[in-house]
């Protein structure tokens, strides 16, 4: 029941969080009512047919009951050492914790990388085509690289609107390849490359991310500004200020390209001494250009659309365009260089307007803990002394993060309180179950320390990991002060008393204890296929639980102990 009433306000989270957190709290749910209806009348028949005896324990077991008695005793004469001790472990679990590396779902090795290319608005197709070859070429011999498919702009028939000058390849890695190694390897090949944006990720992560926060990046800072060339300024030096901050990584700014553009003014005194409209200039510069439709042809069964535009060599030569005819009322053509001016310049990439102001977005990855890596982000932004007008915006998958973060925390105080208040009506009174819930800390000091060791992020797994332990690892002490109780009402003192119950309770719960681990070894070793999703929840179960049997057979007794002297004398010794 501790157990289930841990995932219960996990059911009642909303938003993303609950999207996230419900499939896990309904599926352990289900599963535990489902063992509970196994103990109650499946385990009790099976008992039942065996009356063997146990049998007495073997050198082992006599060896670790005559360690673990020496080792009660030691800790029951000396209790505020052994409590500082733990005070101590876990003020250093919690430091682990504010250093270790937090995302929200954990990488996932699918044995591909996904490898995306932008070069600069009004790239031709054949020129990106040139482009995506030569990182074909650069992607096949990346060692760990067995194979690569490639395309360029968007297929027909896709959800993705992206122009010819995008694309992405899929790259298929050699067996045993390690995907990390091969992204580095080809990210140091890739930075070579003048004038082209390239990113390199996970297929999967890359669609969650976009999914989650719009963008194909963990973290991301958005930059607002009046005009736009006060953005462009903010953001190349928003972008040098994120490339020194420790902890940013692969900091992308898809605007840093200019874009070559050829303009065409009219003149209008120009236009006022032939005749010639404004409206007409853009309607002859956009004919050659871009073309108009003048028929549709069947071929088979098919319709195609006939286009009449100017011919493809030197279409954006300004000298051509110069030379273009523009139409007038009575009179001859004239070429356009005669009624405009036409000029060429590097222009802008992308124009974006967001909340009635310009916005352009950088986007980067996140090395160590984000609530660490912002407040050092922050201050170099704000060392940068941007103009009033610009404004920054944290974007990205981490936003999402922090607001599950706080979900998850709310959904676990309400978990502490219901199991605080199932154990309170299981023993009869409020300070026993305070003493069993102290083993909490202890549980998450043995996680801590077990994620720290393998080197593994914080992650959604580890929140429902934490979540089970609220539920599991109680169970433990509330049988052992139960049984300490019965031995108090025969009479024991509370040292006699808890000293017989650790030494009954200890043949059980290391068998159950190693029956747990056993079966947290595959999830805890990455064994099999996509194990980085379960690896997460199976390294920190194993420590956390760990931690709790010790602290259960060991420090438990010491603390039922200093609670019952307190009980006794609660206000000291009298002078």
């Amino acid at each position: 029941l501790t157990t289930l009433a841990a995932f219960l306000p996990l059911t009642a989270v909303g938003g993303l969080a609950g999207r996230l957190f419900h499939p896990f709290a309904w599926t352990f749910s289900l599963l535990l009512l489902a063992s509970l209806a196994c103990s109650l009348t499946l385990v009790p028949a099976a008992a039942a047919r065996t009356r063997r005896p146990m049998p007495p324990p073997g050198r082992l077991l006599a060896l670790l009951e005559r360690g673990h008695r020496a080792l009660l005793a030691a800790l029951l004469a000396h209790p505020r050492l052994a409590l500082a001790a733990t005070l101590l472990a876990f003020a250093g679990s919690l430091a682990l914790l504010a250093f270790s590396p937090v995302r929200l779902l954990p990488l996932l090795d699918e044995s591909s990388l996904m490898l995306s290319y932008q070069l600069a608005p009004g790239t031709s197709l054949a020129e990106s085509e040139r482009v995506g070859e030569r990182l074909d070429r650069l992607a096949r011999a990346t060692p760990g690289v067995a194979a690569v498919v490639r395309r360029t702009g968007s297929p027909e028939g896709s959800q993705y609107l992206e122009g010819a000058n995008e694309g992405e390849a899929i790259l298929r890695l050699a067996p045993g390849a390690d995907a990390r190694r091969v992204r580095a390897a080809l990210e140091r090949r890739l930075a070579r490359l003048p004038g082209v944006i390239t990113r390199v990720n996970e297929p999967t992560s890359e669609k969650i991310d976009e999914s989650f926060a719009g963008l194909p990046a963990l973290f991301g800072v958005t930059v607002f500004a009046p005009d736009l060339p006060t953005l462009y300024r903010a953001a190349r030096r928003i972008e040098a200020a994120m490339k020194g901050v420790a902890g940013i990584a692969r900091v992308v700014n898809n605007t840093k390209v200019g874009v070559e553009e050829v303009r065409v003014v009219p003149d209008r005194a120009a236009c006022g001494r032939y005749g010639v409209s404004p409206a007409q200039v853009a309607a002859a510069v956009h004919l050659a250009l871009e073309g108009e439709r003048v028929a549709t042809a069947v071929v088979g069964q098919r319709p195609v659309a006939l286009f009449v535009r100017g011919q493809e060599a030197g279409r954006l030569d300004a000298a051509g365009l110069g030379r273009l005819l523009v139409t007038r009322p009575g009179g001859p053509p004239l070429p356009l260089a005669q009624v405009a001016r036409i000029e060429r310049r590097t222009g802008y990439p992308a124009i974006d307007h967001r909340h009635g102001g310009r916005a352009l977005t950088l986007t980067a990855e996140i090395e160590g803990n984000p609530w660490a890596v912002r407040r050092r982000l922050d201050r170099a932004i704000a060392a940068l002394h941007l103009p009033p007008s610009v404004a920054t915006r944290y974007t990205g998958e981490y936003q999402q993060l922090f607001a599950v973060a706080g979900q998850g925390l709310w959904a676990l105080a309400a978990a502490t309180l219901l199991v605080y208040g199932i154990i309170a009506l299981t023993l009869g009174n409020l300070l026993d179950p305070l003493v069993v819930l102290v083993k909490l800390p202890v549980d998450f000091t043995g996680a801590a320390l077990a994620l720290a060791l393998s080197r593994l992020p914080l992650d959604l797994t580890v929140g429902i990991g934490f979540v089970t332990l609220l539920g599991v690892s109680v169970n433990n002490g509330i049988t052992l002060l139960r049984f300490t109780r019965d031995r108090r009402a025969r009479g024991l003192e509370a040292a006699a008393a808890v000293r017989e119950a650790a030494a009954l309770r200890l043949r059980p719960l290391l068998l159950t204890h190693m029956t747990t681990l056993l079966a947290l070894v595959p999830a805890a070793l990455g064994l099999g296929r996509g194990p980085q999703l379960l690896q997460p929840l199976g390294v920190m179960l194993f420590g956390g639980l760990t931690a709790g049997t010790l602290f259960t057979l060991t420090l438990l007794p010491v603390l039922y102990c200093a609670t019952e002297r307190w009980r006794r004398h609660p206000a000291g010794p009298a002078p």
